[in-house]
Order: C-alpha cells, then sequence, then structure tokens
C-alpha cells in the first residue's frame, strides 16, 4: 500500500487556458497555485508539454507540475513531466477534480479507477498502469433542491465568489496528506 508523504512529483489537472483558470475542473490547478504560494516557489517554468516548479519540503525536493495540454491529453503531460524528472508512478500524487464529492470535501485514492474522469483516463491509457495516488476534491454542485447535478452542465463553469474564498481553507486542511 502506498505511504501518504512520500510524493516528488505532485500533478495538478486542469485545461491551460485562461477563460478555464477557475473552473471547477481546474481545481487541480488552483491547488498548485495554493501549493507554490505556500511554499514560496517564484515562477512557473515551462517544460515540454507541462508547467512545472521545484522546491523543498524539510529535506525531501519535490516537483509541482501542470498538465500543458487539455485535460482529455492530461496522460501525455504527465508522461512527459514523469520521464524528465525520472520518477516512478508510486511518487507522483494527482490532484483532480471529483464531481462525486461535495464541495469542500475531498478524498485520498490509490489505485482506483477513474469513475468517468477524461483526465485521469488519459492517464491510464498513456502510462497503462493505475499505480499512483490521487488527491480527489470535491467540486459537486447541486440545485436548490439538494439534487446532484450531472457534472457536464457544470465542470467548466467557474467557481462562485463565496466558493473561491474557501479554497484556501480547504487547501489547507489537506496538506497533511501530502506532507
Amino acid at each position: 500500500m502506498q505511504t501518504k508523504k512520500n510524493f516528488k512529483l505532485i500533478f495538478g489537472l486542469g485545461n491551460p487556458k485562461k477563460e478555464f483558470l477557475f473552473s471547477r475542473h481546474n481545481i487541480g490547478f488552483l491547488f498548485l497555485d495554493f501549493l507554490a504560494e505556500n511554499l514560496t516557489l517564484k515562477k512557473w517554468q515551462r517544460g515540454k508539454g507541462f508547467f512545472y516548479q521545484k522546491g523543498t519540503v524539510g529535506k525531501r525536493e519535490i516537483v509541482l507540475v501542470k498538465n500543458g495540454f487539455f485535460m482529455n491529453e492530461a496522460g501525455l503531460s504527465l508522461k512527459k513531466a514523469k520521464d524528465f524528472f525520472k520518477v516512478k508512478n508510486k511518487e507522483i500524487l494527482i490532484i483532480q477534480d471529483d464531481s462525486d464529492i461535495p464541495f469542500g470535501k475531498f478524498k485520498f485514492s490509490c489505485q482506483k479507477g477513474s469513475a468517468g474522469h477524461r483526465g485521469i483516463e488519459s492517464i491510464f491509457k498513456i502510462l497503462r498502469r493505475k499505480d499512483f495516488c490521487r488527491l480527489r476534491l470535491g467540486v459537486r454542485k447541486t440545485t436548490k433542491e439538494g439534487k446532484h447535478l450531472k457534472a457536464e452542465k457544470y465542470i467548466l463553469e467557474p467557481f462562485n465568489q463565496k466558493e473561491i474564498t474557501l479554497l484556501p481553507e480547504i487547501f489547507q486542511k489537506t496538506l497533511d496528506i501530502i506532507f
């Protein structure tokens, strides 16, 4: 079983275009921006098919990586970063949105299926393995009556202002999983 605190590469799922910056689908990017700010990393650098920042936590070196392609091609981006930084699957943590989890909640899982997430499916297809861990951040949106909406109806919508102000608090609660 994968231990939680030995990750060397933290890969955030999202779409690289500015119009998606604050969308629910980009919560992986927003999480990495939060980490970079809190670890006082300086500037995103461009790799071939990805963006990254390197830093240290205690004595451990880590790399934060954002995919450089659209969500459905995230596997290609992760493969390029994995090869470039020479990390094993067990040293990778993927940060993703999860429409089955209510906003504000999160789950840590390893070696699980994609549950229909196209970015994760792309990673499975390109890496041909599932032996990595994921931090699944809830983005579920419900109606006023509390009914769960279909993800395709809202996943590319931006977070509302109240949700944006809550993101740092939510992200802070997850840090013991990573560090």
